[in-house]
């Protein structure tokens, strides 16, 4: 997992932020506000996606708050503009070699998807592009999550077993893809997703309060808040 050598980047991510209820009318569902109000507060939610939260969340929107959510981990203090350069410079795997932070060359790159590509959190289509304007489902969110979850030092592996375990328990499991079953198990072990919904619903596509509430619960359940 990667750790934060450097001291320059030891101060805590300041930003300031007003409540999603002040900022536009088209707040996140109640059971989801407290928890985007407290991302706010901590800066994982930028000022442009502070708006509109019941509107699905596209794949370049992801990539900005997954890039947030590991600058403000990581306790980094700069822009975005310098965080790839200073994350291979200063950041060390556990064997303390260099981090290979290598962004991939979409052809329809975005600042924010060459960012959070290089951090290993999204990928593209496989046809060589990123897909900006795409949108993200509920297990495609569980597998980009994970990744972001192990860069917050999670182990997010689980056994055969034990993932049928965890998702039995959700009558539609068997309609998720087999490749973002562990992700999605490892995310309602972790409660990064709610056990307090009937179905998984993995061909949904996820709103920005959904994914500000999922992230906002990685970091609780990573101890970092």
């Amino acid at each position: 997992m990667k750790r934060c050598l450097a001291g320059l980047l030891c101060l805590l991510l300041c930003i300031s932020a007003v409540p999603v209820s002040a900022v536009d009318g088209s707040g996140p569902s109640p059971w989801a506000e407290a928890e985007v109000n407290t991302a706010i507060s901590i800066g994982l939610v930028p000022e442009e996606l502070q708006s509109d939260y019941q509107q699905n969340i596209t794949r370049d929107e992801f990539a900005q708050l997954a890039v947030t959510l590991c600058m403000a981990q990581l306790r980094y203090v700069g822009g975005p503009e310098q965080f790839l350069e200073d994350y291979r410079r200063y950041f060390r795997d556990e064997a303390g070699n260099a981090v290979d932070a290598v962004p991939a060359a979409f052809s329809d790159a975005t600042f924010w998807g060459t960012l959070a590509s290089a951090l290993g959190v999204v990928q593209g289509r496989g046809d060589g592009t990123f897909d900006p304007d795409g949108l993200i489902t509920r297990q495609e969110a569980a597998v980009m999550v994970s990744r972001a979850a192990e860069l917050c030092g999670l182990e997010t592996g689980m056994d055969t077993a034990a993932v049928r375990n965890m998702l039995a328990q959700f009558p539609d499991y068997m309609t998720s893809a087999e490749w973002a079953r562990v992700q999605l198990a490892f995310c309602y072990r972790e409660g990064i997703l709610s056990q307090t919904e009937l179905n998984i619903r993995p061909q949904d596509a996820v709103t920005r309060a959904e994914v500000a509430q999922m992230l906002f619960n990685l970091l609780s359940s990573a101890e970092l808040l």
